[in-house]
């Protein structure tokens, strides 16, 4: 790509570099049982793999239930992000802009931080190894130019958020601001 194609290209962006994530830190009860339950299954299989003399103490019914209980919630777990599940509990926003970070009202101009690393997982409804994701992956660590740490957990509803949050990180970049992506520094 040519400097001024980049250059256009960059400049069309500007025009839709805005997205609003919600943030969480708690997941809802019905989501922690589902957690729980699955949990338990594999604990339950691993157990008798090593021990099988359980399996054959314990009563048969007991056993079917425990099986269907553990293979029809594990089976929901991996495709959560396609059903209305709630897994997670909304506590707030972050919206991201070309210019500055909004946290929950408090905005955060890019010339008052220091860094910001990012873990970015997938959007809601992708499809991954273990299933298909509810979108709850993501976070973002801001350090501000007084030492602050601000530490988020957001959801990532759509590729268009995803595709969006790309476009505003690859900018900050271009801008000469430290942009930590997974781990790695990607300046």
């Amino acid at each position: 790509m040519l400097k001024s194609e980049a250059f256009f290209y960059i400049l069309l962006q500007l025009i839709l570099m805005e997205e609003t994530f919600d943030t969480y830190e708690k997941r809802p009860l019905t989501y922690t049982i589902i957690l729980f339950v699955v949990l338990s299954f594999y604990i339950f299989i691993f157990t008798c793999i090593l021990f099988p003399s359980i399996i054959s103490k314990a009563p048969q019914l007991l056993m079917v239930c425990f099986m269907l209980i553990g293979l029809i919630t594990t089976i929901l777990l991996m495709f959560i992000g396609f059903l209305s599940i709630k897994t997670y509990i909304k506590n707030g926003e972050i919206t991201l802009t070309d210019s500055s970070i909004i946290i929950n009202g408090n905005k955060y101009f890019l010339t008052d931080l220091l860094s910001v690393e990012t873990f970015a997982g997938t959007y809601k409804g992708r499809g991954s190894r273990g299933g298909v994701s509810d979108g709850t992956g993501s976070k973002i660590i801001i350090t501000t130019n007084k030492n602050e740490i601000l530490k988020k957990k957001f959801v990532v509803i759509s590729k268009d958020q995803r595709d969006t949050l790309t476009s505003i990180l690859k900018y900050w970049r271009t801008m000469g601001f430290k942009i930590m992506s997974n781990g790695i520094d990607l300046i």
